[in-house]
């Protein structure tokens, strides 16, 4: 992980200054720029501006050690034309040029960038230009200590980051590493920790204990990446915005200069527009875009500069709204600049940096692509990250593998010293296994070598497909050129051209017009990418343009060649007549980047692909099904073979085991050999053993007890008769085992041979016990109990058939919330018409068991206000209920004995279950907790106090005595319907403010001002029965007790259901109406 984190760093490092780079050199190709468009627009004047602006921007402007140098060569020395902005630094006062490295470059014409000095010297890092109108060399540098510092900060936060992170995460997995394996070789190697439940609980130990380590691994190399890759590239990033707002000023302050010097508004329109316009396409890199934009006189947007973008736009209509445009709004109507993340007319994702440009009464904007910015980034460490990442992933792998074997060698030689060699797999079973693989194997080849070839040639299909639009296209052009002779509509031509490749061509299309000059071709149009050039140098020989110049050529097609950056093109060119252009030796060409071609083919593939890679695993999945199938069938009939032949020996039938064996298919089973193979050495040693062990039981004198049955008494045990002693006979350690005899229950000796048939026989089903393996223990558990309170009116009024589906229709609902949820529908319920559901019984959950039951209650609650809209269509009945959810430390196991278990529960949170669930008949509520749950459960749950009940006077040893008991209403953060009262209040947890209010002060004592509270709640919330049903028993309790008398609900082992209540429960249980009810407050 360290390696990879410093290579990643050292990789990052130069990503840093490549970015650094190309943004001085935008810097330096600015005022190049500016510097010949003022010469050649506007005059010498304005020429003596910019460089007077330029020295004032390296003083004011430029932060730190950054700065822009003009300099033009003199007859004997280079001679700067801007103010120095460091020549205090200089050697006894004195600057030299000769060793200003970069001025030198740029005054040889070249373009480019360096690391070398300057004219203190110092070390810098510098890009150059050359202007070829003014003849002016120009410079943008920086300090190369200064990149190095700024780059240094993020590697000590990166450093720092990690080594904290280490340090801590280190300690607290070797401290908890420790503790658990001494947990593990404690449960181990403890005697009583040898039965099923604590093998099951040091299996889920070590199961933890892998998964603990697992998601530190994980933790671990995703900081490193994290920290590696996505905090230096976020520095990046910003150290970039900050560099595109310097560019963004420069551009403002030299267009200024341009709008003073110009003649009229105009002239000064047309230079700026022409400036923004060649910067965009000429200058600035693919990703970045400047933008000049001002408002007409209704307020509208009106854009000075072509949008650079504008092919990414559906059917080429760019919006030119505000919200495209929020740099500019805001330099505009703000009269502000700075930097912001927004979307842009395409829309995508920018960086950018926005200015007001008082002089044209416009905003300015540069801005950066995200998306291509990122990608630029991604391809120069591309294969560094991924060469880390499966490093890293393959490290965390060997680990895991490494732990599981040592924990698993361990554990082995703790509990069984004497190492026993595991049996061979079966060889069908073996051939199965190889054959699905080979199948799977062959047919993933299959699909790669499918895919390839179809890629292969779908690919070189689609590029001879393009050659031959692209020469459908040149020839347009040269029909078109043609028909329009003359050198003014040539001029006009190539203005075209260049508009047409800028504005209307999509992606990498280029036409390209170049007229052979010597050797070399000079570029008649604007050159689309040429901010892709190394160092802004393009290539002037171009083999697809000279191919079409050759003679009696009229036009040539090249499926692979090379243009001015350079890269791989697909390309269509022809010759332009003299006719039409006035001009010998012109050509024309159309192309198109391969690499573009080829994404966009394997996007296509790919996207097809996918149906006929699923149609191929669809019949690899059948094949090898059909393969399952048959293995299953033929285990299946082994094992009724091997059944059978049990049976005969135990009925000592040995005749008529060759007839059962010859039913066995011919490729045999290990299993089934084994058995052939003991029957043949009990026929070879046939004369060492006692004939009873050959003689049918009817045939042997009884020394055993035999047992007379009764067939028609089923329930009575079977009587023992006992033979006669002189009928005994001894037999050698061998008892014949008869299905149909009884035996009495006596002491069996240590050494007895047990029969084939006794081990052979079909195995029971297996139990709830023997599933789950859970000993009895004392854990955290969570219940769930819904009761139904009128099944038995149902069943008497309606029948039984109608009450049977509705109660297997509820059982049903009940199950798939308990699945839902990750809960355990228990096996004792269904008893008087109650469903217990448990969380954290068996095993430990990730999640809150609390809210696991909390939106288990919510989901039965919504399935049986479906079924009772539908029982009430159907069978004109409708269910009551109620449902309550407790928590709390239970006993928790399989209770009983050796030979009858059953899975149960018992603690005070399991007693009260079902004495809450009958209180919502009371109370008229669907869903009440107690206290426990109320405090585990997360907030997003709307609930409310309701009512405290107290256990003292019941049968039930309750510790505390005291509950107070809450209700259930909805879940805040989730689509589920609330009830009819709740639905008109935008914050559910408000609406019952007064309500709580009332129940405190009844707590307190108060009853009077818990009245006149529940009142008031009433008053706002008139459907909310719970609330009625609340008031009306404290009027009682009102009435019959003393004033400030704390009033609590008493449990007597059942609850005391007021008038209202029992008139209510009644009329509920009779209602036929057609018109379903709110089943929140039932």
């Amino acid at each position: 992980g360290i390696m990879c984190i410093v290579i990643t760093l050292s990789l990052q490092n130069g990503v840093f200054y490549d970015h650094t780079k190309v943004n001085m050199h935008v810097g330096a190709e600015l005022a190049a720029t500016a510097l010949d468009l003022s010469q050649t627009v506007v005059g010498n004047d304005a020429l003596d501006s910019i460089l007077t602006f330029l020295s004032s921007f390296n003083t004011h402007d430029l932060i730190g050690p950054m700065e822009i140098q003009v300099a033009r060569q003199g007859i004997d020395s280079t001679d700067y034309a801007t103010n120095l902005k460091f020549r205090s630094l200089c050697l006894d006062d004195t600057c030299s040029p000769t060793q200003d490295m970069a001025i030198l470059r740029a005054l040889e014409q070249h373009s480019g960038q360096l690391d070398g000095t300057d004219y203190r010297p110092a070390s810098v890092v510098a890009s150059y230009t050359y202007a070829p109108q003014t003849g002016f060399g120009v410079v943008m540098k920086e300090d190369r200590g200064f990149v190095d510092r700024r780059f240094g900060r993020v590697i000590r936060e990166v450093i720092l980051g990690l080594g904290l992170f280490l340090f801590f995460g280190g300690v607290t997995l070797a401290a908890l590493v420790w503790v658990i394996f001494r947990v593990l070789v404690g449960l181990w190697t403890d005697p009583k920790q040898q039965d099923d439940a604590g093998i099951l609980k040091a299996n889920g130990t070590k199961g933890m204990f892998i998964a603990l380590t697992i998601v530190w691994l994980v933790v671990l190399d995703g900081c490193l990446l994290v920290f590696g890759i996505g905090w230096p590239h976020k520095k990046d990033l910003e150290d970039q915005d900050e560099q595109m707002l310097n560019n963004l000023e420069l551009v403002n302050g030299m267009l200024t200069v341009l709008a003073d010097k110009a003649g009229n508004q105009v002239e000064l329109m047309s230079v700026c527009t022409q400036f923004t316009n060649y910067l965009n396409y000429q200058v600035l890199p693919r990703h970045m875009e400047l933008e000049l934009v001002k408002r007409d006189t209704n307020g509208d947007l009106i854009l000075l500069s072509y949008p650079k973008f504008r092919t990414s736009c559906e059917n080429l209509e760019c919006p030119q709204d505000d919200a495209a445009y929020r740099g500019i709004v805001l330099a505009l109507d703000n009269n502000s600049k700075g930097t912001h993340l927004t979307y842009d007319y395409q829309p995508v994702e920018v960086f950018e940096a926005y200015t007001p440009l008082p002089a044209l009464e416009a905003g300015m904007v540069l801005k950066a692509d995200r998306y291509r910015m990122r990608c630029f980034t991604e391809k120069q460490i591309y294969w560094e990250t991924w060469v880390g990442s499966i490093v890293l992933l393959i490290g965390i792998g060997v680990a895991v593998a490494v732990l599981i074997i040592k924990l698993g060698t361990v554990e082995r030689l703790i509990r069984n010293p004497r190492e026993i060699p595991e049996p061979p797999m079966d060889p069908l079973v073996l051939s199965i296994f190889i054959g699905a693989g080979g199948i799977i194997v062959v047919v993933l080849v299959a699909m790669i070598i499918v895919l390839a070839i179809s890629l292969m040639e779908g690919y070189g299909f689609m590029v001879r497909q393009t050659t031959e639009d692209l020469s459908v296209g040149v020839q347009l052009v040269q029909g078109v050129m043609q028909s329009s002779s003359g050198p003014g509509t040539f001029a006009g031509l190539i203005s075209l051209i260049n508009y047409y490749n800028y504005q209307v061509l999509p992606g990498t299309f280029e036409l390209i017009l170049a007229q052979e000059s010597g050797d070399q071709m000079e570029y008649l149009t604007q050159l689309k990418f040429r901010s892709d050039c190394k160092d802004y140098r393009c290539h002037n020989n171009t083999d697809f343009l000279r191919g079409a110049l050759k003679p009696n050529v009229s036009k040539s097609i090249f499926d692979y060649t090379e243009d001015y950056r350079p890269d791989p093109v697909v390309a269509a060119a022809a010759s332009v007549p003299e006719s039409a252009s006035g001009r010998k030796g012109i050509a024309m060409g159309l192309k198109r980047d391969r690499d573009e071609l080829q994404k966009s083919w394997e996007g296509r593939v790919t996207r097809n692909a996918s149906l006929f890679a699923l149609l191929i695993w669809v019949g690899v999945i059948a094949i090898v099904g059909a393969g399952v199938v048959w293995l299953v069938k033929r285990l299946q009939t082994e094992m009724a073979i091997a059944v059978e032949i049990a049976d005969k020996i135990g009925k000592r039938q040995w005749d008529q085991l060759d007839e059962v064996l010859a039913k066995a298919p011919c490729n045999k089973s290990t299993f089934l050999q084994s058995i052939e193979q003991i029957v043949g050495h009990l026929k070879v040693y046939r004369a060492y053993m006692p004939d009873e062990l050959f003689v049918p039981d009817r045939d042997i004198p009884g020394i055993r007890e035999e047992a007379v049955v009764d067939s028609n008494a089923e329930s009575r045990p079977p009587q023992v008769v006992r033979a006669s002693s002189r009928e005994a006979l001894k037999v050698n350690k061998i008892h014949a085992l008869d299905p149909t005899a009884a035996h009495p229950a006596q002491a069996i000796p240590a050494d007895v041979v047990v029969p084939v048939a006794c081990l052979a026989a079909p195995p029971k089903p297996p139990t709830l016990a023997k599933l789950s393996e859970v000993g009895v223990t004392l854990r955290p558990v969570t219940m769930l109990c819904l009761k139904v309170f009128n099944f038995n009116t149902i069943r008497n009024q309606k029948g039984s058939d109608v009450a049977c589906r509705m109660h297997s229709d509820l059982t049903n609902s009940v199950q798939k919330a308990a699945q839902a949820s990750s809960g355990l529908l228990h096996q004792f319920s269904f008893h008087h018409h109650k469903w217990f559901v448990s969380w954290n019984a068996v095993g430990n959950t990730t999640e809150k068991p609390q809210d696991k039951a909390l939106q288990a209650a919510l989901e039965i609650q919504h399935a049986i206000q479906t079924l009772n809209s539908n029982w009430q269509t159907e069978h004109a009945a409708l269910l009551t209920y109620g449902v309550a959810v407790t928590s709390g430390n239970v006993t928790v196991g399989n209770w009983g004995s050796e030979s009858s278990r059953q899975f149960g529960i018992m603690g005070d949170a399991f007693t009260i279950l079902e004495p809450l669930a009958a209180l919502n008949q009371v109370l008229r509520s669907s869903i009440v907790l107690d206290e426990a749950t109320q405090h585990a459960c997360s907030e997003h749950f709307v609930i409310r106090i309701v009512d405290m009940v107290d256990f003292e006077a019941s049968s039930m040893q309750i510790n505390p005595s005291d509950y107070q008991v809450y209700e259930l209403l909805t879940e805040d953060q989730s689509n589920r319907p609330r009830p009819q009262w709740l639905q008109a209040h935008t914050d559910p947890k408000g609406a019952f403010e007064h309500f709580q209010a009332a129940l405190k002060q009844l707590q307190n004592g108060d009853t009077s001002a818990a009245l006149r509270s529940m009142q008031t709640h009433i008053d706002a919330n008139p459907a909310d029965d719970v609330a009625t049903q609340r008031l009306l028993s404290l009027k009682q309790q009102s009435s019959a007790q003393n004033p400030g008398r704390r009033t609590v609900r008493q449990y007597h082992d059942n609850w005391e259901l007021s008038k209202e209540a029992k008139e209510l429960s009644v009329e509920f249980s009779k209602q036929a109406a057609p018109t379903p009810v709110q089943l929140s407050s039932p």
